[in-house]
């Protein structure tokens, strides 16, 4: 079955000076020069896709630095809209939201849907879950119907662990309905109550309970969507029912930000582990 390595490098362009965290290159380069130094430290690795998401503008670059030799990586958007164009409809008026038809057209072959920090935001527009839900279907609706794949992000708060699996049943069923064993969907296990400085981490046990749990409800690749890092890449790698993770930040303390050669690392620490239990 094919494992898959994502990368969410979220609004991680911007200086420090200004608030931010990249160190790396002058923002107008980041995107193109993560990807590129990204390949360039990964291991060809066969049945593993690699994709990136990338904020909007730096999409066109990033689709550049992925082409040509080395490893082969994907670059994917971070969410689309709800609606779309269609021939002989809306010919593309949808100011300031991002369509996947162009998502698409300009090379994203993926789109990330359901992330935590999304939900969070329709939650706080419709103070309703089943209004979230329904909304993030229409949204992989338009990916699926556009030809992009789909990282589909669910996950509990911490109020929401007592009923974990009616959670995740739910955002399953409503934001999924009818695709149980899609080719280009993969889901993304995001336990919310994990994410930020000094949260709990579920160990690699729980996170195999809850892949197991979520592949009884749908036929559909689990990725642990926490944050692969160096501490619990070997550890989730050698889950034989999960199929990849996630990467934010590859450093956490210090000169806190994504690096190319320390990504690589996780990468590697994970498919050594998978390897082993192959």
């Amino acid at each position: 079955m094919t494992q898959y390595l994502f990368v969410n490098l979220k609004r991680f362009d911007i200086p420090r000076a200004l608030g931010g965290i990249n160190t790396q290159c002058p923002p107008a380069q980041w995107g193109e020069t993560l990807v590129r130094q990204s390949r360039a430290a990964l291991a060809e690795r066969p049945g593993v896709e690699t994709v990136f998401f990338l904020p909007e503008a730096h999409l066109l670059p990033a689709v550049n630095a992925a082409a040509g030799p080395g490893p082969a990586v994907a670059v994917g958007c971070q969410g689309v809209y709800r609606k779309d164009v269609a021939p002989g409809g809306n010919f593309g008026a949808f100011t300031t939201f991002r369509t996947a038809t162009a998502a698409r057209s300009l090379g994203c072959t993926w789109a990330l849907i359901g992330h935590s920090e999304e939900r969070a935001d329709k939650m706080a527009l419709t103070g309703d879950a089943d209004a979230v839900d329904a909304l993030l279907c229409d949204e992989v609706r338009c990916a699926l119907a556009a030809g992009l794949k789909v990282l589909f992000c669910i996950g509990e708060t911490a109020e929401e662990i007592p009923v974990r699996e009616a959670v995740l049943r739910r955002q399953l069923r409503q934001g999924l309905p009818g695709v149980d064993g899609a080719p280009n969907i993969v889901l993304g296990y995001e336990p919310i109550w994990s994410i930020g400085p000094g949260k709990p981490v579920p160990t690699a046990d729980e996170v195999g309970r809850i892949a197991a749990l979520i592949k009884g409800i749908v036929r559909l690749p689990v990725v642990y969507g926490g944050g692969l890092k160096a501490e619990n890449a070997a550890a989730f790698g050698a889950l034989p029912n999960l199929d990849g993770g996630l990467v934010g930040l590859t450093r956490f303390a210090g000169e806190i930000g994504f690096y190319p050669d320390e990504f690589a690392q996780i990468a590697a620490a994970y498919f050594d582990a998978k390897e082993e239990i192959a």
